[in-house]
């Protein structure tokens, strides 16, 4: 996608309609906003609100886990410091909600690639 705030919600309905596919219907809520904190952080932060950089969002199911990989062609950030960060009106308070919401949230040295797991149990599933 082009780095626009105006393409979250197009995001949000392509993996409300994906997770709909999978049978996980009551993790709609939790992934779009995870996926909402990132993406507006690489489009704000990371391409510095230009639309002619790119973000790539890619989200699959294996091994029964969810993977949504967003990447984005900014410099990238310090998330370890973030994590750090106790004070609530600092930045980095994105990374702690998506450790509320996913398993595992990890990125790469430089910051601009995240990886979210969620596990996928019987309790996710609609049946």
């Amino acid at each position: 996608m082009s780095a626009s705030l105006d393409n979250i919600d197009s995001v949000c309905i392509v993996i409300k309609e994906f997770l709909e596919k999978q049978k996980l219907d009551m993790l709609v809520f939790d992934i779009q906003l995870g996926v909402r904190e990132v993406i507006n952080n690489a489009v704000i932060h990371g391409s510095k609100n230009q639309k002619k950089c790119k973000i790539d969002i890619a989200i699959s199911v294996k091994d029964s886990q969810l993977c949504i990989r967003i990447i984005d062609q900014g410099e990238g950030f310090d998330h370890k410091k973030q994590l750090s960060c106790e004070d609530l009106s600092c930045h980095g308070r994105g990374i702690k909600i998506l450790k509320m919401y996913f398993d595992s949230v990890s990125y790469n040295d430089k910051g601009n690639d995240v990886l979210l797991i969620r596990n996928i149990t019987k309790e996710n599933n609609k049946l």
